[in-house]
């Protein structure tokens, strides 16, 4: 899959695809009588007939005029993730996705993780002689700096994040290549970074903005579309529940004011929507 525009090329570099939940497992107010009209909208892409989300575990390459900037890098290899099967001392062919679109490790100029959880900062790092290193080794990686600072405090007490903060953040402030960012905060020309938090503290989105808003990377804002339906469907993975809604609301009116494009982390193939609003209700279109 592949955007373009004025001078700007988005490709998905996907690292997987599975039913890794239950729908009233993952979402806790999941009702399907409130989506049983629309669930073949759904089927068999997105929702299979048992009620299980079908999620893509996926990057985002952007290649402006001066830079190639990633954006999340998913799960990764050989990383301890017992806790889900798919995950655990995984080997994904993700180098591979960014071989075909012609990039390799040493062109990434930028690395920006939209939050810190582990099936978005699993290729931060990769295990070289025993060792996690750096896996982009000319690349920046931006951490939003209040993001960076709860899952500091909360790895005090136990690993963070399913062991990845340990694994696949803290060697990259270790080796010197973490900056610390706020939102307003430019990675090129049209490219800002805006926080809205709660799926965790300082979750961040990025903002496309040529001529206009263009597109929308909201990490996991919206993780599934049937939040856009039902945008007080908070997973259990949010922080906090209250403000995640919120922020969906806030995204979802952005882009429904705006037509921006809407691309999150998890959705499967098309990925990308538009959002249309009737009073206060949103719908989407595939793009």
């Amino acid at each position: 899959m592949r955007y373009s525009w004025d001078g700007c090329q988005l490709d998905i570099i996907r690292e997987s695809v599975a039913e890794f939940f239950g729908a009233s497992e993952f979402f806790p107010d999941y009702d399907p009588k409130l989506i049983w009209d629309r669930r073949h909208r759904l089927e068999p892409d997105f929702l299979t007939s048992d009620d299980r989300l079908r999620l893509s575990i996926h990057s985002w390459l952007l290649r402006t005029p001066g830079l190639n900037i990633l954006i999340d890098t998913c799960v990764g290899n050989n990383k301890k993730r017992p806790s889900i099967a798919q995950w655990d001392q995984a080997e994904f062919s993700y180098l591979e996705g960014l071989d075909k679109v012609g990039c390799s490790i040493e062109d990434v100029d930028i690395v920006m993780c939209t939050h810190l959880h582990v099936d978005h900062v699993g290729w931060n790092t990769r295990l070289h002689n025993g060792r996690w290193v750096p896996t982009f080794p000319n690349a920046r990686y931006l951490f939003g700096r209040e993001e960076y600072a709860y899952f500091l405090s909360q790895n005090r007490s136990k690993p963070a994040s399913r062991g990845a903060f340990d694994d696949s953040v803290l060697p990259i402030v270790t080796a010197g290549k973490a900056d610390f960012i706020e939102s307003g905060y430019t990675l090129d020309r049209g490219v800002v970074v805006q926080q809205m938090p709660g799926h965790t503290p300082g979750h961040c989105v990025i903002r496309l903005e040529q001529d206009g808003l263009r597109a929308v990377l909201s990490g996991d804002v919206v993780h599934h579309p049937m939040q856009i339906w039902h945008p007080d469907w908070t997973s259990v993975a949010c922080w906090d529940p209250i403000q995640a809604s919120r922020s969906r609301i806030q995204l979802l009116d952005l882009c429904a004011e705006t037509n921006a494009m809407l691309l999150p982390a998890h959705f499967c193939s098309p990925h990308g929507v538009r959002i249309t609003k009737h009073r206060n209700r949103f719908d989407f279109r595939w793009d």
